[in-house]
C-alpha cells in the first residue's frame, strides 16, 4: 500500500471515531481549552493580553485556544474544541510522516518503510482518542517533531537563516500548545553532542550557520526564560513555579511507560528487545530514551500516557529495522497480523461507547478511569459525564436551582456544560468551588452536581441521589 493511501486510512478512522463521538462532553483540560477560546474570541484575538494572564487561561499556553477559538464560535464550544482536536491529530500526522521521511534514510530504509512507520504510530487506541479528546498533546509533538528536522538539517546541510528560524518557531509552536519545551533543550543539546564532528567542520566552513543555530537555541532558552520572569505577552509560567515541587512517584512513572508502548504498539513490544543502535542512527535513540527519562522524572507524568507520543516516531525506525530483519517471512507476517488485530481491537473497545460500556462492565475490577494507568483512554469520563448530565436534566424540577461544584483549576470547566446544551437552560445554576460555600448559599431541596471526574464530597446533611447528584436538607 502506498504512504497516501496509508494516512488517508488513518485519517479516516480518526474522522469516523471523532465524527462519531463528537456529541459527548469535553472534559478535564478540554473545558479549560475551551474557556480560553471563549476568552481570546472575546478579547478580539488579542493574545498578548489573554495569554499573559496567568488567571484568563488558568496557567496554561493559550495556542490550542487560539486555534480553536474560531472553531468554537462556528461550531460551538464542544464540536469546536473536539475538531481543533482532530486538526492537531492531522499536523501531527503529517510532521510524523515529514520527521520519518527525512530521517529513514540513516536506517536503511527507503519509502516503502513508510506506511509501516505511519501504521506503528497511529493505528492504536490512545492516537485515535487524541484525535477528538480536546487536548493540544498531538499539536505539541508536531511541533516537537519539526524542530528535530530543523535541527538536523543544520547539522547536515547548507542553510540559510530560514533553518535557524524555523527551529526557533518550532520550538515557540510547541511552547504555546503545552508546558513541556523545557525538556527540548537538553534534548536538542544532546541531538547536537551525537554530531560533534559534523559541527567541527560546519564551523570550519559555515561558521555563520553555526552561529544561527546557537542563536536559535538560545532564543528558545530566553522565550521560556521571559516567560518565567512574566514579560512575555504569549506565555506567562510565573505561576508554574511549584510544578516541578512535590514528590515524584518513580516507579509508577516508569510502569506507565510500560503501559504505553504495550497499548500503542502493542504485539510489537516483542520487537524492542531486538531494536540495535547504529553509527548513523544513534543520535535519535539517544533522544529518545532520554526524553523518557525526563518525563519520568516530573510529578504530572503518572498515569499520563499522552505525554509520551512523540517517542512513537523516534521509536518506528528502529522496530521497523528489526521486523525487516527478520528472516522468516511466516512470522513477519504473523507479527503483522497480530498488531492489526490487537490494535484495531483495542481502538473500536475505547473509541466506541457501547462496546467501552461493555469492557467495563465486564470487568469492574479493573480500574479504566481516572488515576489509573489508562487515565489517558478518556471514554470513561466522557461517559460519565454524559450520564451525570443526563441524571441532572431528569431529576431537577423546572427552574430547579443547581450548584455545580467543582474547584477544578479553580474555575476551570465553569458554564460550559451550559454553554454546550448539555444542562437545562430554565435550570438556575450557580457554580462554587466546595460544599460549605453551597451550603451557605443553598435552600432545602436545591440540588449539588460534583462534575467527574474526582470524587464528590458531599457534607453529611445531602442526600445522595447517583454517584454525582445529591439533595441538599
Amino acid at each position: 500500500m502506498s504512504t497516501p493511501l496509508v494516512a488517508a486510512l488513518l485519517l479516516g478512522v480518526a474522522a469516523y471515531f471523532t465524527a462519531l463521538n463528537a456529541d459527548l462532553p469535553i472534559v478535564r483540560n478540554a473545558l479549560l481549552n475551551a474557556q480560553i477560546a471563549e476568552r481570546l474570541w472575546a478579547h478580539g484575538m488579542r493574545l498578548w493580553t489573554v495569554c499573559s494572564d496567568p488567571a484568563l487561561v488558568f496557567n496554561k499556553p493559550c495556542g490550542f485556544g487560539t486555534l480553536a477559538a474560531p472553531w468554537v464560535a462556528a461550531l460551538g464550544v464542544n464540536r469546536g474544541i473536539v475538531w481543533t482536536s482532530f486538526l492537531g491529530g492531522v499536523l501531527f500526522l503529517a510532521s510524523s510522516w515529514y520527521f520519518l521521511r527525512h530521517f529513514n534514510s540513516r536506517f536503511g530504509l527507503t519509502s516503502s518503510a513508510l506506511p509501516l512507520e505511519l501504521g506503528l504510530c497511529f493505528l492504536n487506541p490512545l492516537l485515535v482518542d487524541q484525535f477528538w479528546s480536546g487536548y493540544s498533546d498531538a499539536l505539541y509533538s508536531a511541533g516537537f517533531l519539526f524542530s528535530f528536522v530543523a535541527l538536523d538539517r543544520l547539522v547536515r546541510v547548507p542553510a540559510a537563516l530560514g533553518g535557524a528560524l524555523a527551529l526557533f518557531g518550532a520550538f515557540v509552536f510547541s511552547s504555546l500548545m503545552k508546558h513541556g519545551t523545557v525538556v527540548l533543550i537538553p534534548l536538542e543539546l544532546t541531538y547536537l553532542a551525537c554530531h560533534v564532528p559534523q559541527l567541527r567542520e560546519l564551523w570550519r566552513t559555515r561558521r555563520v550557520q553555526v552561529l544561527a543555530l546557537g542563536a536559535a537555541l538560545l532564543a528558545s532558552a530566553l522565550f521560556l526564560l521571559i516567560g518565567r520572569l512574566g514579560y512575555n505577552p504569549l506565555l506567562n509560567l510565573v505561576s508554574n513555579k511549584n510544578q516541578l515541587n512535590g514528590e515524584v512517584n518513580y516507579a509508577m512513572n516508569v510502569k506507565e511507560v510500560g503501559v504505553f508502548l504495550f497499548i500503542t504498539l502493542g504485539s510489537w513490544v516483542g520487537l524492542l528487545p531486538f531494536v540495535r543502535a547504529r553509527r548513523a542512527d544513534a543520535a535519535l535513540l539517544s533522544v529518545a530514551v532520554l526524553n523518557a527519562a525526563l518525563l519520568t522524572l516530573y510529578k504530572g507524568s503518572t498515569y499520563n500516557a499522552r505525554y509520551y507520543i512523540a517517542l512513537l516516531p523516534f521509536l518506528a525506525p528502529y522496530l521497523t529495522r528489526a521486523y525487516l530483519g527478520v528472516s522468516s517471512r511466516h512470522l513477519r507476517s504473523l507479527w503483522l497480523a497480530s498488531f492489526l488485530a490487537l490494535n484495531v481491537t483495542a481502538i473500536v473497545f475505547f473509541n466506541q461507547r457501547t462496546l467501552y460500556r461493555s469492557m467495563t462492565s465486564a470487568l469492574p475490577g479493573f480500574n479504566f478511569g481516572a488515576t489509573g494507568y489508562l487515565d489517558s483512554l478518556r471514554m470513561g469520563d466522557h461517559l460519565e459525564a454524559l450520564d451525570s448530565l443526563e441524571s441532572v436534566n431528569r431529576e431537577l424540577p423546572f427552574q430547579g436551582k443547581l450548584f455545580y461544584i467543582s474547584s477544578y483549576y479553580g474555575q476551570g470547566g465553569v458554564g460550559v456544560f451550559a454553554e454546550a446544551g448539555f444542562l437545562r437552560s430554565d435550570l438556575r445554576i450557580a457554580y462554587v468551588e466546595n460544599s460549605a460555600e453551597a451550603r451557605a448559599l443553598a435552600t432545602p431541596g436545591d440540588h449539588a452536581y460534583y462534575p467527574p471526574p474526582f470524587a464528590p464530597e458531599p457534607d453529611s446533611e445531602m442526600t445522595r441521589l447517583n454517584d454525582r447528584l445529591y439533595i441538599i436538607r
